[in-house]
């Protein structure tokens, strides 16, 4: 019997918690059964069922824990490592949610049957910062929801606009405020770029909210010229916004696969991505890339995709060929082989 450590679902929705109902929906009936606590199991109560109570639940079973953490007494486990950010860029966590993740992973990893990781990027920097097996940590990227992220009608783009009181043509950015997402550097390149840019061509803020939080840490005294905050966005309107969108820029620092290039690939955005860590595993050659420490070049192929129509179109189609090789059948088909071996 396989159980399903969910203990992540309690929280908001992320790209993690995405991975897991993906994988769970795509799963033959019966093949795993889920487990997890209470609601009002969080924060340190959360950690202390996964490690005092799962484990007795777990008895006789194959457990998979998908969410970067699980119990340390169960053996016969499988856990997904989606990053190693709290290792990597440790600013952009909690004290007290860095020391437990830091503390936990060097011990759980190596007492696992097994590990699957979301990219190749990650897989390497596992091994070589735990000295895990390599014969027992496997890369297997996500996938799309292509019943959802795919290119919209010019009415439901059109109505999706005007909900969010978008007039002009845009250049989409879909990000968390932590600092790896780098928008201080994307908010430089975009006021240097815009001289050259299409004088209603607008710059779009989606996820972060309030504009004293994306200035903090930047030079800039307020937002540059031509851009807007749109806060968070339902997901339910995120594919006509991404089908909508001139360009999609995203200039991480570092991310352990990035499905946000993905999504907008499938929705037919032309994409402008950082080549930093995993996401070029993602994108391969259907994306312009550049260097997210490097400002200039990050103003220079914003202007490049601005203004030539034909590389934007190239771009959208290559995209969208790119993204139908990221299926969640095939993600969930590989990681219940490999469960099942356990």
């Amino acid at each position: 019997m396989i159980l399903c450590n969910t203990k992540t679902l309690n929280a908001p929705l992320t790209g993690v918690q995405r991975y897991v109902q993906e994988i769970l929906r795509h799963a033959p009936a019966n093949a795993i059964t889920t487990i997890r606590p209470g609601t009002w199991c969080k924060g340190p109560l959360g950690h202390f069922w996964e490690q005092a109570a799962l484990p007795l639940r777990a008895l006789g079973k194959t457990l998979f824990s998908p969410a970067n953490t699980g119990p340390l007494l169960v053996s016969k486990q499988m856990v997904t490592l989606h990053d190693l950010a709290t290792f990597d860029t440790p600013e952009d966590f909690s004290a007290n949610f860095r020391a437990y993740y830091t503390w936990l992973l060097p011990k759980l990893l190596p007492r696992v049957a097994h590990v699957i990781t979301v990219s190749e990027f990650t897989r390497q920097c596992a091994i070589d910062r735990f000295g895990l097996n390599p014969g027992k940590i496997t890369a297997i990227p996500l996938g799309v929801n292509h019943q959802h992220f795919y290119p919209r009608s010019a009415a439901e783009i059109a109505t999706t606009r005007q909900n969010y009181g978008i007039a002009a043509p845009y250049v989409l950015a879909l990000s968390s405020l932590s600092p790896r997402k780098n928008l201080p550097r994307l908010l430089q390149a975009w006021q240097q770029a815009l001289p050259q840019l299409p004088a209603n061509l607008e710059l779009l803020l989606a996820g972060g909210a309030g504009a004293a939080n994306v200035l903090k840490s930047t030079n800039l005294a307020q937002l540059p010229a031509r851009t807007r905050l749109l806060g968070r966005i339902e997901d339910a309107q995120l594919p006509a916004l991404l089908s909508g969108a001139e360009a999609f820029v995203f200039p991480s620092l570092y991310e352990g696969f990035g499905l946000p290039p993905l999504e907008a690939m499938a929705c037919g955005a032309p994409c402008l991505v950082t080549n930093a860590a995993s996401v070029p595993e993602v994108v391969g050659a259907a994306a312009l890339t550049f260097s997210p420490h490097n400002v200039a070049e990050m103003a220079e192929m914003l202007v490049k995709i601005a203004t030539q129509p034909a590389l934007a179109r190239q771009l959208k189609a290559q995209g969208l060929a790119q993204a139908q090789a990221f299926q969640w059948q095939k993600t969930a088909n590989k990681t219940l082989e490999i469960l099942r071996n356990i």
